[in-house]
This record gives C-alpha cells, sequence and structure tokens, in this order.
C-alpha cells in the first residue's frame, strides 16, 4: 500500500490547491496574502498549544456547543441574512475548525494511547490520514478567513 498512498495524497494535495486557486481568484493578493498570513500564524498557535496543553477535554465541550449553537445561527441565516450575521456565521465556522485543528493534532500526537479503555489515536500506520484531516482544517480555515476578509476585485 505504500506507493498508493503516497499517489493519492500527492493527488488530493493537487486537486485541493487547483480548487483554492481558483476560490482565490477574485480576490486582491493582499488579501489571500492576508488571509494565509492569519492562517499560518493560527495553525502555529493552535498546534503549540495541542501539543502543550495536558489536559484537552475542556476542548470537546467547547466543540459540542460550538456545533449546537452554529445549526440553528445557519438555519436562522437562510431566512434572515444581513452582513452582520454573516460575519457571525464565519466566525463560527472558523472557531469550529480551530476546535478541530486542535483535536486532530490531538488525535495524531496521541498515536497508540488508549484513555478510559478506548483507543483515541490514529493509528502509527495512518500518517497518510492525518496529514490530509490536518491539511483539510487548514484549508477550511483559510477559505473562511479569505471571505471574512474580503476584498475582491
Amino acid at each position: 500500500m505504500v506507493p498508493l498512498n503516497y499517489i493519492l495524497c500527492f493527488l488530493f494535495t493537487v486537486g485541493m490547491a487547483i480548487a483554492v486557486a481558483f476560490f482565490t481568484i477574485p480576490y486582491q493578493g493582499k488579501t489571500v496574502f492576508l488571509a494565509a498570513l492569519a492562517t499560518g500564524l493560527i495553525t502555529v498557535a493552535l498546534t503549540v498549544y495541542a501539543c502543550c496543553a495536558k489536559d484537552i477535554e475542556i476542548v470537546y465541550g467547547l466543540l459540542a456547543v460550538f456545533i449546537i449553537a452554529w445549526l440553528p445561527i445557519c438555519i436562522l441565516g437562510f431566512v434572515w441574512i444581513n452582513d452582520a450575521m454573516a460575519v457571525g456565521i464565519i466566525l463560527l465556522v472558523i472557531v469550529l475548525f480551530s476546535l478541530y485543528l486542535i483535536l486532530d493534532t490531538r488525535m495524531i500526537l496521541s498515536a497508540g494511547k488508549s484513555y478510559g479503555g478506548h483507543e483515541i489515536g490514529m493509528d502509527y500506520d495512518d500518517y497518510i490520514l492525518g496529514a490530509m484531516i490536518l491539511y483539510l482544517d487548514i484549508i477550511m480555515i483559510f477559505m473562511y478567513l479569505l471571505a471574512l476578509f474580503g476584498g475582491s476585485e
């Protein structure tokens, strides 16, 4: 399976890069750079937090609260949308994917460990899957930051 998973990961990465490139076409270069810089800073900060924090069980609760709070806001947004609500929804989605980035990083770091009788981490052979999960979290944070910053031409 070794060469196949590398090939599929490469194809996935190229496909996502093309999709993101097409999505960023209408935006000004300064806006794309600002969103990329903010994404990089968020990613580094959350990765350091995920690596250094001893107990992140509170993140599971925060994730549940944000998902439960996010769904009614999105439903309300479909009925009655304005600029403030759109910004609020985008901010909630950014926080949601940030929490997922923390949890996914911890899941990768705790490979082979068990907690309460349940295995919580990924297996050592799941490195490609772990990389793809982190890649998607980071790309989604970038896309929503780009939507938040606006600045289309």
